[in-house]
C-alpha cells in the first residue's frame, strides 16, 4: 500500500482540525505554489535556503504582506514535515514559533 500524497495529507489534517473549507484549500494551494515555485521538488528535498528563496518571491515580486509570509513559512515548514508530523510522535522543535505552530495543527 503506497503512502498518502502529500497534498492528502495536509487536508486530513485540516479535516481532523475541523478547518474551514476555504482554509483547507488555501493552505493547499500555498503549498502547491511552494512545489511549482521550486519546480515540482518535493518539500522533503528541499532546505532553508528554498523557503527563505520562496519567501523572498512573495515579498518582492508578490508584495505579499508579512504577517502572510509567516504564515506560508509555516505552512512549508509543515509541508517538509507532513508525513512524520501524521504517523510518528511530536518531538520537540527547536523554535518556539516552530512549536507554536505544530502544537496548533499536528496534535
Amino acid at each position: 500500500m503506497s503512502s498518502p500524497k502529500l497534498l492528502d495529507l495536509v487536508r486530513t489534517v485540516a479535516r481532523v482540525k475541523h478547518f474551514s473549507l476555504k482554509t483547507e484549500d488555501a493552505y493547499a494551494n500555498w503549498i502547491k505554489r511552494f512545489i511549482l515555485f521550486h519546480h515540482k521538488r518535493h518539500p522533503n528535498e528541499m532546505a532553508e535556503n528554498e523557503i527563505r528563496q520562496f519567501l523572498a518571491h512573495l515579498a518582492v515580486d508578490l508584495h505579499v504582506s508579512a504577517s502572510t509570509q509567516t504564515g506560508i513559512e509555516l505552512l512549508v515548514l509543515f509541508s517538509c514535515d507532513a508525513r512524520r508530523s501524521l504517523f510518528s510522535e511530536h518531538k520537540k522543535r527547536s523554535t518556539r514559533i516552530t512549536q507554536t505552530f505544530y502544537f496548533r495543527f499536528c496534535q
